[in-house]
C-alpha cells in the first residue's frame, strides 16, 4: 500500500490518526468540543498524508508497469531481429 521508504512515516501517521480519533471521542464525551475538534483536524491531516503516500505508491506502480511493458517490447524486437538473421 505504501512505498518502502514511506512505511515508517505511514506507521506514524496511522498511530497519530488512531490517537487523535480516540482522544477526540474522549473529549467529546467530556463536552470539550473545541479540543475534540482540534484532534479531529489532526486525524484529518493524518488521513490526507496517508492518502498522499498511497497515491505515490500507485503512481510508482504504474510507472513500473509501463517500464516493464517497454522492456518486454524491446526484448521481443530483439528476439525477432535475432531470428531474422
Amino acid at each position: 500500500m505504501f512505498l518502502e521508504k514511506d512505511k515508517p512515516m505511514a506507521k506514524e501517521e496511522q498511530n497519530c490518526f488512531k490517537y487523535s480519533i480516540k482522544t477526540a471521542k474522549d473529549l467529546y464525551e467530556q463536552a470539550q468540543y473545541e479540543k475534540a475538534s482540534m484532534h479531529l483536524e489532526n486525524a484529518k491531516r493524518s488521513l490526507n498524508e496517508l492518502e498522499s503516500m498511497k497515491n505515490r505508491k500507485t503512481q510508482e506502480d504504474k510507472i513500473d508497469l509501463v517500464l516493464n511493458q517497454i522492456k518486454g517490447t524491446q526484448q521481443q524486437r530483439e528476439l525477432l531481429r535475432m531470428l531474422q538473421i
